[in-house]
């Protein structure tokens, strides 16, 4: 019997959806996918990639099934900007810490405090118990996004937080590798 050249995928061999997006993204020439990137960085990654568009709507969805209450829009920019006053209100008013943000591909408050490097916001939520190893719809932990930014005290404070180092993206990257593919 011959054994034949190219076995057919199996299902562990099979790319994820988040990592053939952003293969689309390098092939259509728009470089890597970022981790901390604005909206119209993403809504063009999603013009250029089905694949990716797919995976949001799919993720929206499955938030809307499981009736899971979204961040508010004027809290997530809050984080975005350091506005810790306004994450406070919101908690204190019973505010879900882990509350996913549809606009930002469900990224938490502890997302945003991590990618936009306020150290006040991200001890505050992870007081307020946000789970740090939460992922967003492109498979990114907190500890990922800090690593990308390469803010040392950011991802100091989340792995003290509870921040799994060894949690990998959907393309297969832990922290440190997504630290040193960034150049930090």
């Amino acid at each position: 019997l011959l054994k034949p050249k190219f076995a057919p995928p199996t299902e562990a061999k099979m790319m994820h959806p988040v990592a053939a997006a952003r293969a689309d993204i390098k092939t259509a020439g728009s470089g890597s996918m970022s981790w901390c990137s604005d909206d119209p960085h993403m809504l063009r990654m999603q013009e250029k990639s089905p694949q990716l568009r797919n995976v949001i709507k799919a993720a929206m969805v499955e938030m809307e099934a499981m009736q899971v209450t979204p961040l508010p829009d004027k809290v997530g920019m809050a984080a975005t900007s350091g506005n810790l006053t306004a994450v406070l209100k919101y908690l204190r008013k019973g505010g879900d810490v882990n509350a996913p943000w549809p606009q930002r591909f469900n990224r938490t408050l502890l997302h945003e405090a991590a990618c936009s490097n306020h150290p006040a916001i991200l001890d505050t939520v992870l007081q307020h118990k946000a789970d740090p190893n939460l992922r967003s719809v492109l498979g990114t932990t907190g500890l990922m996004m800090a690593a990308h930014t390469g803010n040392v005290e950011i991802v100091k404070q989340l792995l003290k937080g509870g921040a799994d180092p060894y949690v990998l993206t959907h393309d297969g990257l832990s922290a440190q590798r997504v630290a040193v593919r960034s150049g930090h």
